[in-house]
């Protein structure tokens, strides 16, 4: 994935910069005339909202995506006081604004894909509140059905100060009953740090063990300025998670039955010098696992948003890694949810 643009809305004239934006990389992806038209509908009207609310704190970002499917984000951000009655605010008509209306509602039938969370703003809140808002366009190409039913998940990848190289990287493979990723925090920054990615040639294979994952990555990395390293594997059938980690990585499953976090030992992949640690935790209903790299600060991150699980996990990447992200580090988050009753529909295919 890669971030295409940031753009801060205070006022209406910040809105033709989008629009000019997103009518270049909308037509450079293959969306069509009337693709085109719904994203300059659901971005204008997400801009209009945060103009009139956000009290010049929204921001609205412009992502692609290349990998396993194209496709284009939208996410709208801001720091307002949140939205008091969020299903009545998704009702076409409503307005708080005494205008037409039509926001939320009409963003919500131009997406492929939409989700939002608030959380309004309380006397003494020191964390933050306000309105997240994330809408996905697919290009007009024929769709795959997921392969997990049960599986959806959200990536989050940003350079420090948005370079064009990245040090972290994440790469997932999988079949009908496994799902692999793999996440590496090249040292430092830059191009440097950003080849280590090249380690991820053809890997993960659905159902490879994490250790020999690693194992290979260690040889792969041998010279290089290394990386510290997680690979994850999720057997769907018995229910199970297996892994393998060195370095200051981050793994951590949320369930109604609580949070697990193995630690691992310190280590840098290709510099030799510790050993991963290694280790299996049961698939609760209604996981969510994470794996994040230490440019996100994720710390007591998920109790403070309340409901943000019953969110989609890509909704909650775009907003942990903004809010959560260090300025000083590139970043990385992938989040995984599990359960068994989700909707199979197609545009809820794992990414």
């Amino acid at each position: 994935m890669h971030l295409i643009a940031q753009q801060l809305i205070k006022e209406k004239g910040s809105a033709p910069m989008v629009r000019s934006r997103l009518r270049a990389v909308s037509m450079r992806m293959g969306f069509n005339e009337v693709q085109r038209e719904r994203i300059q509908i659901a971005a204008s009207e997400a801009m209009s909202n945060q103009v009139k609310f956000a009290t010049g704190s929204g921001i609205l970002q412009i992502w692609e995506h290349i990998h396993p499917t194209p496709a284009l984000d939208l996410f709208a951000l801001d720091h307002g006081p949140g939205i008091a009655d969020l299903n009545r605010a998704l009702q076409d008509g409503f307005s708080t604004a005494q205008t037409l209306g039509r926001g939320l509602g009409s963003i919500q039938r131009a997406a492929d894909i939409f989700d939002i969370y608030t959380k309004k703003i309380s006397p003494g809140m020191r964390s933050w509140c306000g309105t997240a808002l994330w809408i996905r366009f697919y290009p007009a190409v024929k769709m795959q059905p997921p392969l997990h039913s049960s599986l959806r998940t959200g990536t989050f990848l940003r350079a420090f100060r948005d370079h064009i190289f990245n040090g972290d990287s994440l790469s997932t493979a999988s079949d009908k009953r496994f799902f692999n990723w793999i996440h590496l925090d090249g040292l430092g920054h830059g191009r440097n740090a950003a080849e280590t990615a090249q380690a991820l040639h053809r890997l993960p294979e659905p159902g490879s063990d994490p250790a020999a994952i690693l194992t290979t990555l260690n040889q792969r990395l041998h010279g290089s300025r290394g990386a510290m390293g997680l690979a994850i594997r999720v057997d769907t059938k018995k229910r199970i998670v297996d892994y393998a980690g060195l370095g200051d990585l981050v793994l951590r499953c949320h369930s109604p039955l609580g949070t697990h976090q193995p630690h691992f030992p310190g280590g840098v992949l290709g510099r030799g010098g510790g050993s991963p640690g290694t280790g299996t935790f049961e698939l609760p209903e209604d996981a969510l696992i994470t794996s994040s790299s230490d440019g996100i600060n994720g710390k007591d991150s998920l109790e403070n948003l309340p409901g943000i699980q019953r969110c989609h996990p890509q909704l909650m990447a775009f907003l942990l890694g903004n809010i959560h992200g260090r300025d000083h580090d590139d970043k990385s988050l992938f989040i995984m949810h599990y359960r068994t009753d989700q909707q199979t529909e197609i545009n809820s295919e794992p990414l």
